[in-house]
Formats: C-alpha cells, structure tokens, sequence
C-alpha cells in the first residue's frame, strides 16, 4: 500500500502540470463549431466557412446563421483547416484543429475589414477543452496506439483509461485474445462495444466483444466511462473502434513483431515456489504479422483500405504440463525439496514442462467509402475475424484433456450513408449485420461418451471435459438513424441538436453437451449411501447427472432520444431524454433424454414461452458546462443521468431444456469409476438445477415464474468536473462521480414455507488442508441448512439490493506537440454493496449473519482504492523515439473462506467466510513498459521502423490469484501471478 501511495503522490505532481483527457460522445466522428463576428464583436451571418482536411474526401462548406453560428456535426477524426470568407473582410483561416472522436472544437472567428484580398492564419490553437459535453471519455491516437508499449490488444488500450481495473494484466501479450474483464466507477456490467458508431456489442455473453481484433487496423480507440448524453443508453463503459479509411493517397504498412521465451527473465521465487507457483506464468512465443493498405479508386469520390493480419499466441499457463512425466512427476513435485533443502526441480525444467495454451487471431477488413455529390457519401465495411485455441480452461487443476478447443468465425456487414440535407440539417442511417459460429468444443469427439471426474477436495478434473461441450450460433440485425439540426438565434442562443432511433434483433441458440451424461465426483472423506436396497456406511461418493441443453431465445430491442446543447452565453445547457423497449421470448427446442436416468430426466420439446415481461425506459439527461473566462480554456461542468441496463434475460427462466442436473450419491460399485444407473442412491437428491422440478420430471414448464411487473436494473449519477488548458494541446482535469446501483433482480422462491426462519444454524469447524502454507490450523464458521428442501417453484423478480459508488478523478493530457505526449490519472474509489431487507433480498442467512448488509460493505472481485496511471513519449533526434507506460493499483481482494459439507435441504455446499468481504488484499499492483524505436526514411512517404519494447521492466511478481479455500490440499496456493519481463523486437514498413 505504501508504494500506491508514492505512486499517486507521483502522479499528483504531474496532474498539477499536465492536460486532462479530452470528453467525448460514443461517436466515430467528432464536430467543429463556433461563431463569427467582426472586430467591434458584432456577429456575422452570411460567412461562408470551409473544412479542409486529409480525412475528407471532399471539403464541406456551410454559412453562418443570424446568430453568427455555424457547425459540422459528424466529421471525421483527423486535422483540419477551418476557412472563414466574407466579401469585404479578410479571409481567415485556422489551421491544425485536431479531432478526436466525439471531441467537439469551438472554432470561433473575428474577421477584420479589408478593401484588398489578404489572408489571415492562425496556427498551432487547436482547443483541448470541449466547451459543450460533459462526458467522461478517453481518446487514443494513432500515435498512442503505435508508439505507448502496450501487447497490441484493445483491452490493454482500455487498461489505459483513467479508473480502469482489469481482471488480470496483459505482459508482452500472454493474455491477448482472452477478453481480459474490466470495470469502473463500482461497475463492470453494461459494456457496449462499437465499431465507428456501430453498436456490435454480443448480448448473448453479456455484452462482450463479439470478435477480437487487428491491431494496425485502428485509427484511433475511444473508451467512454460515465456523464454521456441521450444518445448512449447503458452507464457502462463504452469501448468504440475507429477503422482506418482510404485517401487520396495510396498508403499502407505492413508489420512483423515477436516476443519470445529467449529474452523472458524469471519471476518465480523460492517463497512463491513453496506456494506451488511453479514456472509462473511465461510468453513461450507470440508472432504478429500484417499488412494493411488504402487509397483512391476515384480521387475525391471513391476510396478503398482494407487489411489482413495473423496473431499467434504461445504461453505457458502455472500447473498446466506436458504429458508424460512432466505432468505424472515433475509438475506434481514441483516444489519438493530433496535431502539438503534444495528444489529437486529447477526453473528451467518446470518452464520446459509448460504445456503450451496456444491462441490464434485471424482478421480480415475491408472498407469503401464513395462520396456521390457533396451532399452524400456512402460507406461500405467489412469484418472477418477469427480465434481458435487449443486449450482453453487450462490451469493447474485442469490438464488438457478437460480444456475445450475453441474456434468459429465472426463476420460484420455494416453500411452507412451521410445525408447533407442542408447548412442545419444532416442525416446518418446504417445497417449492421453480425454473424458469430463458434463453440467451445471436447479435446476429441470420442470425449462425447466419456464422464468427466472431479475429484472435489483438491479442485481437480481429469478424463473428460470439465463442462460442456458447447456451441452457439448469434446472427444480429441492428438498423438505426440519427439526425442533427442546428437551430440559431431560439430562446436566447444557439440549439445544437440531435435525435435518432434504433432497432436491433439478436436471435441465439445455444446447445450444450455433457460427455458421457454425467460427472463422477470423488471425495477424500466418503459418505454413507443406499443403493439397491443395500445401505453402505462409508464408500460413497457423488455424482452429478445432467441432460443436455438447448437454450434458444430472441431478443428484441427499440430505442429513440433526443439531446440539445443549448449555448447561450459562456454557458451551454445539455438536455436529453431517451426512450428504450426491451423484450426477449424464449423460442421452441427440443432435448434428448439423459441416458443414466431417462426417466428422471426425459426427453422434452418445448414449444417456446414469451414472459410477457417488457422494459419500457424513460432516462432523463441534464448536463451543464459554463466558460469561466470566456476563451475556452477552463470550462465548469456538471451532470445528472439516469441510465438502464443492456439486455433482459427473461427466456433463460422459463426454458426447461436448459442443462438440467440432479446430484446423488454414487457407490462405485464395479470400481470403474464411471456412473450408472444401479450405482445411484435415488433417495437422497443433494442439488437440483433451478429449471427443473423433481416433483414433475416431465413438466414441460419451467418451475420459474417471471414477474410480469419486471423492472430493468437502474443507474442513477451525478457527475460535477473543471478542466483546463495549461497551454497550448496541454490541459488538466477535476472530477468527482458519485453512482447509485439499484433495481437488480434475481430468482426467488414462492413457497410461502421457504421462509428464512426454516434456515438453521450449525457450527462447522475444519482444519487447514495443505499443511505447508497454513500448519494444522483450525477454522471455524457457521453455515445455515433446513430440514427439508426448499420448493422448486421461484419467480425472477426484482429486490430491494443496492450499490453505491463515489469517486475522484484526476487527469491530465498533453497532445503530440513539441516532440512529446504524456497522460496521466489518478482515482481514488469507494464502493459499497447493501442489502437491507433480508426477508425480500434473500433467504439463506450464510455469510450474511456477520456482515453488517445494513451499513453497507466494500464488495466485488475488481476494485481497488487507488488507481494510477502514467505513460508518455519523446521524439528524440535521428528518428528516435522513447515511451513508457506505467500502471499502478490497489490490488484485488483475498477472502480466506471454508466449504462446508452437503447441507440437507438439497441446499448443496457453500463456501462460508472467515473474515469480512474483502477486508484483506494482495500487494499493490504494479507495472512498468519501455519502448524504443528507430525510423529509417526510405524517401517520401516511406520509411522502416525498428521497434523496440520491455514488458515489466522491474520483473514484478505480484499474485494475482491464490486459491481462498482453506480446507482443500491446494490452499493458500498460488494460481496466477504477474508475467515476468520479457522483450518484444519488430518491424514496421510504412509506404
């Protein structure tokens, strides 16, 4: 904690100096917008302003209003030059107004009298603060992208924003292609992933990306986290990709970069070894290769870029060996000690044992843009992006056997056209269709008809795949329009406005296969059965018996909004409400009988079930900013919205053909360690899955009812900020946030004798498991269990739970300038969770009695008090450039907990906790990236540059994961920790 604290103290300082991240609208495009008046500050209508910029096809004019206002909504990210004419005045232009996606650039104008042509420029002033949004965003640059040493993956770029915690930490690429999970601001749900403006986001898997990606084929990547305006619906953070575009230019590059386990240091050491680390968690060999070209079919009328690329991702995953005696002796022992205190095994031979998790990313894009008239211009893209992965779910409990093999391709058809319909009036409407065909598939096809086996105390599986052999297929359909009109000189001001609709249709089915229709569960401490009418007294282990599943629902979304940015004034008053409709309706399937216990588990056809549940959002947005000095260089901003959750999830209640499984005990009694019929004790039911009911195995309803009241999940912010302009391109920023999460839902059961007084309390002791990490430690908790079992009948309702977040945040940003660029921020975070009605908000009282849900308690996986980050470059002379990257935070939580025995009631177990929820954590995280690179001219336009990067410079080796259950043989063992340092070496051919 001490070293977060010189961390943000570090940061502080820079803060005091550097530039605030620019805020942007979930957009691809950006805006320039201002007013002209001549030398005495009278306003001028009638000016005719004129865009220029590389990143147009053709230039677009419009002409000043009465008010003297004028404004070009929805340009594209690049430089411009802005010219002002007026017969009888100077000709004025501004020159290298820089536009990042969703930033809108004040541009205004005073034009001086002259009876003769002149010219008057200006240079060099390109604002860094956006006078008239209030959103909380990020934008990163092509030069960002290519020169801060990052793993070239979006997800690092995300890492990057100011608040973020990641799930786990990318070195040099070990983690890339994994969909790394994030949060912010107390949240990490409601993500929406866009591609230029284009919602792509997959709903099926709770909004993640759909695809993974081409490095070298961005622009720029823009990342939203909170005060957004009517047009985004979700407060969850926004992710957008901005693709590359043609010119009137041919342009490309191609790229070649490695990262291999020669130049990767060790990490590991004798005390994280004596906590079954092993070898950690090293780069074996990651290769990234493409290419990506653009240019004109028609100069100033038609473009063309597209782009191939291949990303090959070899790592070393802790506990995951090679078969053979690496896996039979070597990883077994890798911390055995032989006679003289010393490791039988040395580092090398667990890293040479490291079975190899391989990723592969394939990408394919295309784009073409034609402008027909200087009113229109029509876009065309194209996306086909592919993962396969050899040994996914591979650690130190699961060997290769039990992983999936994952493949299937996504494809993206999008089209947009631009309508100029006037100097106040423009249209955008696109169509995006996605296809995704993947699964997650058994190591072989013959594992179809094998049972997999737990053995439950140590967490381990062998023989067959730990889940289900799963396929899903998610074509969706999204049409939407958005409109901006610019309105002058109304109620005292200038009304930049914008509305819009969009409809979007996401089909899925989903099958899952269980090899073998069950999964042998093996216990050290062996309970009594019967089976056969003969009861044993030890020998008895479990078993888990599951029907396949096909889980098929369609999911319907609407939404319209409208926002005005009213200037008036140094103020401008943003406005907005929006509207959105939501539904789902599960779709008809069919399911074969498991073939242990047909008729416990038949055959069933559904004929499909509409919930009759609807959500219908109405989210109010106001947001205010005030130009304390009139120049545009401090701006005070505040704002309040009301955001609702992204997706429903009703037809997952009502489907009975999802996976069902029933646990009984199990005496092997052939010794073959695979389940059958005769072996079962049918008499004790342990766990039931929640969409069946044994009571009526052949009920073709779902016991689980959804509440036709439904509501969606709700988040309620308040956002109060200043930024400003230090100097030119540099600025800083002040924020607080402060977020309400409430309205959740979730199953509930019906039964009015399912009452939390039928819950009783027991003492449960165990002693430590692993004898090394924890001696022969007693731990003791009390869990809850009823005499009889809970009814299956539930209903999907909403409860009275809560979250509340507050936050400061810190930024600063110094665009490319004078040879360097820097960003910084600091946040400091406090997130609460609540329960305060136990009698609505859940039944069971484990680990609830000794922890004060009232007051509130510091909850969740991903948060940390402090978070900071730094990163920056410097172009030195002779084509050298230098960057760092630098990312610090409160690490993640560690609860200490016990698993308790089969509880009666069909309740199972459950894990109970010794001490407060996340009152203790790992040592800070930190991690520090160089990179160097030397560019070679080759003449005009082309040029090579030989790159350099070091990943974890300092070698870091923070945990990352242990495993909490201390009553099993592995706890206190380690999972995961940092990568150690490894070097990256590349080219780049730029023409």
């Amino acid at each position: 904690m001490r070293g977060v604290t010189r961390c943000a103290a570090a940061l502080l300082c820079v803060w005091s100096i550097a530039g605030a991240a620019p805020v942007a609208a979930q957009t691809a495009t950006g805006e320039i917008f201002g007013k002209v008046a001549d030398g005495t500050g009278a306003v001028l209508p009638g000016v005719t302003v004129t865009l220029n910029s590389p990143a147009l096809i053709q230039p677009q004019s419009v002409v000043t209003a009465e008010s003297g206002g004028y404004r070009f909504p929805r340009i594209p990210i690049g430089t411009y030059s802005v010219t002002f004419d007026l017969t009888g005045f100077k000709r004025t232009v501004r020159e290298g107004v820089i536009i990042q996606a969703g930033f809108d650039a004040e541009i205004n104008a005073k034009m001086e009298l002259s009876t003769v042509q002149e010219t008057v420029t200006v240079t060099g002033e390109s604002p860094v603060v956006d006078t008239k949004s209030t959103t909380l965003a990020a934008s990163y640059s092509k030069e960002a992208l290519e020169k801060i040493p990052s793993a070239r993956d979006p997800w690092v770029i995300i890492e990057q924003t100011p608040g973020m915690i990641m799930s786990g930490s990318n070195v040099g690429g070990n983690l890339s292609g994994q969909q790394t999970g994030f949060s912010v601001f107390g949240s990490g749900s409601n993500t929406q992933w866009n591609l230029d403006g284009a919602v792509i986001s997959d709903i099926a898997s709770g909004n993640s990306s759909p695809t993974y990606w081409d490095f070298d084929s961005f622009d720029e990547i823009q990342i939203t986290t909170g005060g957004s305006d009517a047009s985004q619906q979700g407060a969850g953070v926004q992710i957008n990709f901005i693709t590359k575009s043609g010119s009137n230019t041919v342009r490309g590059s191609g790229r070649f970069f490695e990262t291999n386990q020669k130049f990767e240091a060790q990490n590991v050491t004798t005390e994280l070894r004596k906590l079954n680390a092993g070898a950690g968690n090293p780069v074996q060999d990651i290769k990234d290769y493409g290419i990506e070209i653009g240019g004109p079919i028609q100069k100033n009328k038609a473009w063309f870029w597209g782009a191939v690329s291949n990303n090959k991702i070899n790592v070393g995953t802790l506990g995951f060996y090679k078969p053979g005696d690496c896996a039979t002796t070597i990883g077994p022992n890798s911390s055995a000690l032989d006679a003289s205190g010393n490791f039988v095994y040395s580092l090398d031979q667990l890293r040479n044992c490291l079975n190899t998790d391989q990723t592969v990313l394939t990408n394919a894009n295309a784009k073409i843009q034609y402008q027909e008239t200087a009113a229109h211009k029509t876009s065309f893209t194209w996306t086909d992006g592919n993962k396969t992965r050899n040994a996914r779910g591979a650690d130190v409990f699961h060997p290769l056997i039990t992983t999936s093999v994952q493949r299937g391709p996504t494809f993206f058809y999008r089209g947009e056209h631009q309508w100029v319909a006037s100097n106040r009036f423009t249209i955008n409407a696109q169509w995006l269709h996605i296809h995704e065909d993947w699964g997650l598939y058994f190591q072989d096809p013959s594992l179809v008809n094998v049972q997999a086996i737990n053995y439950v105390d140590t967490g381990y599986w062998d023989r067959g795949k730990s889940g289900a052999d799963y396929h899903t297929i998610r074509p969706q359909d999204d049409v939407r329009a958005d409109a901006n009109y610019f309105l002058s000189s109304f109620l005292g001001g200038d009304h930049s406005m914008k509305f819009g609709f969009a409809y979007r249709r996401s089909p899925v089915e989903s099958i899952n296969t269980i090899g073998g229709g069950a999964v042998a569960r093996i216990r050290a401490t062996q309970s009594t059965c019967t089976v056969g009418g003969v009861t044993f007294t030890a020998g008895c282990n479990e078993a888990n018996v599951t029907r396949n599943g096909d889980y098929s629902y369609i999911l319907y979304a609407r939404s319209l909004y409208w926002n005005d940015s009213w200037r008036t004034g140094r103020a401008t008053i943003n406005l907005g409400v929006r509207y959105d409709h939501q539904h789902d309706i599960a779709r008809s399937t069919s399911i074969p009988a498991n073939v242990i216990l047909p008729t416990l588990l038949p055959a069933l056809t559904f004929a499909g079930a509409d919930s009759g549940a609807r959500y219908n959002d109405l989210s109010p947005r106001v947001g205010f900013t005030y130009d304390l000095r009139g120049n545009g260089k401090t701006v005070l901003k505040a704002n309040g919205a009301r955001y609702y959750g992204l997706g429903m999830y009703t037809a997952s209640a009502l489907e009975p053909t999802t996976a069902s499984t029933l646990r009984y005990k199990w005496r092997d009694l052939n010794g073959d360690t695979i389940v059958q019929t005769n072996e079962l004790d049918l008499s004790n039911l342990i766990t039931f899955s929640a969409n069946y009911d044994p009571t009526n195995p052949n009920s073709l309803v779902s016991p689980i009812k959804v509440d036709q009241n439904l509501k969606n999940d709700i988040t309620d912010e308040a956002v109060v900020g200043l930024e400003h302009e230090v100097m030119n391109n540099f600025g800083v920023g002040v924020t607080y946030i402060y977020r309400k999460y409430h309205q959740f839902q979730d199953q509930y059961r019906t039964d009015p004798a399912d009452i939390s007084a039928s819950f009783n309390p027991v003492n449960f002791s165990a002693a430590c498991g692993n004898s090394t990490t924890c001696g022969a430690q007693v731990f003791s908790g009390v869990y809850f269990q009823r005499p009889t079992a809970l009814h299956a009948a539930q209903i999907l309702r909403n409860n009275t739970q809560y979250n509340t977040y507050s936050g400061i945040e810190l930024t600063a940003r110094k665009r490319l300038s004078d040879h360097w660029m820097m960003t910084g921020s600091l946040v400091h975070n406090r997130q609460r969770h609540f329960e305060p009605n136990p009698d609505s908000d859940y039944l069971d009282p484990t680990n609830h009695s000794p922890i004060d849900y009232i007051s509130g308690f510091e909850n969740g996986t991903r948060n940390g008090e402090w978070v900071g980050k730094l990163s920056g470059m410097y172009q030195f002379p002779w084509g050298v450039n230098a960057a760092a990257n630098f990312n610090a935070f409160t690490n993640f939580p560690w609860n200490p907990n016990i698993l308790s025995p089969n509880r009666t009631g069909s309740l199972g177990q459950v894990s109970l906790l010794l001490q407060g929820n996340d009152t203790a954590r790992f040592p800070a995280m930190r991690q520090l990236d160089v990179h160097v690179d030397k560019t070679l001219s080759l003449g005009q336009q082309r040029r090579i540059s030989l790159n350099f990067d070091v990943f974890n410079i300092a070698n870091n080796n923070v945990i990352r994961s242990q495993v909490e259950r201390q009553n099993s043989s592995s706890a206190n063992n380690v999972n995961t920790i940092l990568a150690p340092r490894i070097a990256r070496f590349g080219v780049k051919v730029v023409f």
